[in-house]
């Protein structure tokens, strides 16, 4: 049980806010945010928790108390915000070392964590109570401001907590995360998740807003931000910060700040912050670097898959298929798809369905098929074609630039290089990673990638590709490795992708990777994602910040844009969100066998059209123009806008009439 203290001395301010007022008994409670007060604190008379700190200046303030709980003002809206005295806690460590972090959590994994704080000089020391008021460790932590940002460190966090999340949630009626394009919360989740970086969060920041969708708050990591996350349950978000190969070194950080014009602004607040910190190199500027990525405005990409791995009876077995007569057939043979030596005409053919320019992405050149010799991809399967038949394809007409896909994240067993490089779990085992094609994958270190990928340019250069497409690196999460002698950090993992994507930029290529993440923006020049549109949910947190800095296309069926398709589906063109988001179009070229689908090429020219007026453009605006959120709008720094209704049914909005599935541009 918590004894009163008299909190008499070393009470001062943190940083630059200044405190105005203090609490040195313990009743001045009357402005505390939550009137139910658990048992531990009703003691020797003291109903409520102790006010430890109030900081404010021209922007901010803030009223600390001893639960850990605060209220909080923007003084810019005159806006009042509480922070909650509780925050789930995980029982384990969330890092299992499994390729992908289990998201979604449960009540056996989680406790609702309440906090008793006590000020030790300028930091404030939490304990963490758990079921039946159950000390699990403490930590400490320093609070101040610096203009329009309030800041917590923390610090000295116990070795008994395998997690910690802190500081508990602000209260908010809508969330805002950036996955996927974004998501707008605006119902209490059904279950409690973890979003890690980067798998699931694409930029390293999250907010809040009131009923009225405007006043918001948002809170942007920073130090250490590759051991952290986010815990998300109900309509509350908090920092889920997680150990360094089992150890708690180093503080955290994270600053809050208040916003008044919604999701647009705290988009746009992040994209300062990432201007600030180095986060951010313009598309103008990658061309003017890079002159072949200009094939990509008013362009498309089309992938061309080569080849793909050979079926295998234990692969079946493996994933509990029966092994039929069919089956056995195909067993051992390479399935060749387009071979290098029709990969000329396969592009006159899309020149001549009117594709201006653009990349095309070669998939499946390398040893044993798509994905199935990383990082032994070297030499081409010969029934493919030769390095010298690879290289004719790569020398396309100037407005289409070739690049060839690779993977330096997934190796192995049949390959030659197995086990070497491959990330090592605490528990000493391999780090499995997902099942594909070629069978069981394993995640590699990203130094032996680094190694890999130069020993490999020594091979692929002489095809002479335009650029590389470096599959995962950045779409998955940051991995440790316990490796001895040999040891990663997240941290390291992050700053070896990063270099990797350096080596292939000072070769002089273009460079794209899959998904999105924010730690790419100053050398990726494109990236092949997964974003999809949900009614109502979905907002562009991606393209606000980011849209002039890298171009983005979808992994989403072209056919779905052809007038048959779309009847049938009775649902829009998914060519629409491509254009309401500014992304390019993305396409998947057929076997040479059942020829390219060149009547799907020719419906979505005008999507094409559109990126080109836009690709470099930042995106200034979103808008729901309807209260079924059918009808949206995006709005660009050159003027120009979009609006499009996405319903089945005719819509008009401020006396513009839409049809069905239509869209209007102007600017």
């Amino acid at each position: 049980m918590m004894k009163r203290r008299p909190f008499l001395a070393s009470l001062a301010t943190l940083g630059a806010g200044s405190i105005v007022s203090l609490n040195l008994t313990g009743k001045d409670n009357s402005s505390h945010p939550h009137t139910s007060i658990p048992e531990y604190w009703l003691e020797d008379g003291e109903a409520n928790p102790q006010i430890l700190k109030k900081i404010e200046n021209e922007f901010i303030s803030f009223t600390w108390y001893s639960d850990a709980s605060a209220t909080l003002l923007d003084k810019i809206s005159n806006t009042s915000w509480a922070m909650s005295p509780v925050a789930y806690q995980e029982e384990e460590s969330i890092d299992r070392g499994h390729v992908w972090v289990r998201q979604e959590r449960s009540m056996c994994d989680q406790y609702p964590g309440r906090f008793r704080g006590e000020l030790q000089g300028d930091e404030v020391k939490f304990t963490v109570l758990g079921l039946a008021k159950k000390i699990k460790g403490t930590f400490t932590c320093n609070v101040k401001l610096e203009k329009e940002f309030l800041i917590f460190q923390i610090k000295n966090i116990d070795e008994q907590l395998p997690n910690l999340m802190f500081p508990p949630h602000l209260e908010s009626s809508q969330l805002v995360l950036p996955i996927g394009i974004g998501k707008l919360i605006r119902k209490p989740m059904p279950s409690r998740y973890f979003h890690a970086f980067f798998t699931h969060l694409n930029m390293r920041w999250f907010g809040g807003l009131k009923q009225d969708g405007k006043n918001g708050w948002m809170a942007i990591f920073e130090e250490n931000f590759e051991n952290a996350g986010i815990s998300a349950s109900a309509l509350a978000l908090v920092p889920a910060w997680q150990k360094s190969l089992s150890k708690w070194e180093n503080s955290r950080t994270i600053k809050y700040t208040f916003t008044q014009n919604g999701y647009v602004q705290q988009a746009k607040t992040y994209r300062k912050h990432a201007q600030k910190i180095g986060l951010f190199k313009t598309l103008a500027s990658k061309i003017k670097d890079t002159p072949t990525l200009q094939n990509m405005v008013g362009g498309r990409l089309v992938s061309i898959v080569a080849s793909r791995a050979a079926e295998r009876v234990d692969m079946q077995q493996d994933q509990l298929k029966p092994v039929d007569a069919e089956f056995e057939k195909t067993v051992g043979q390479l399935h060749v798809l387009n071979k290098f030596s029709t990969m000329p005409a396969s592009i006159a053919q899309f020149k001549q369905a009117g594709m201006k320019s653009g990349i095309i992405n070669i998939r499946g050149w390398g040893k044993g098929g798509y994905d199935y010799g990383h990082p032994d991809v070297w030499p081409p399967s010969p029934e493919v074609g030769t390095a010298q038949e690879l290289k004719k394809a790569c020398d396309a007409p100037s407005e289409f630039s070739v690049v060839l896909h690779d993977n330096y994240q997934d190796t192995y067993e049949h390959n030659p290089s197995f086990p070497q490089g491959i990330n090592i779990r605490q528990n000493g085992e391999y780090l499995v990673g997902g099942y594909w094609d070629p069978g069981q994958s394993y995640i590699m270190n990203s130094k032996a990638s680094i190694e890999f990928a130069k020993r490999n340019w020594e091979q692929i250069k002489q095809v002479a590709p335009k650029g590389m497409f470096i599959d995962t690196t950045t779409a998955m999460q940051l991995y440790e490795s316990y490796e001895a002698g040999n040891t990663q950090t997240r941290k390291q993992d992050l700053e070896r992708k990063i270099e990797l994507i350096k080596f292939y930029k000072a070769k002089g290529l273009i460079f794209g990777s899959e998904e999105s993440a924010d730690f790419g923006i100053p050398t990726v020049d494109w990236m092949e994602c997964r974003h999809k549109r949900i009614v109502g949910e979905s907002i562009p947190l991606w393209p606000l910040v980011f849209h002039d800095c890298v171009m983005m296309g979808r992994y989403v069926s072209i056919n779905e844009s052809l007038p048959a398709e779309i009847a049938k589906s009775k649902s829009h063109p998914k060519h629409l969100e491509d254009m309401l988001w500014g992304y390019f179009m993305l396409y998947w070229g057929q076997s040479e066998e059942n020829n390219t689908q060149l009547e799907a090429i020719k419906a979505t020219l005008h999507v094409d059209d559109w990126f080109g007026k836009i690709a470099t453009a930042e995106m200034t605006n979103h808008e729901f123009l309807t209260d079924d959120f059918m009808v949206e709008r995006t709005t660009f720094d050159n003027g120009k806008s979009i609006t499009i209704n996405f319903s089945n049914e005719q819509k008009t909005v401020a006396g513009t009439t839409l049809k069905a599935y239509e869209y209007k541009i102007s600017g």
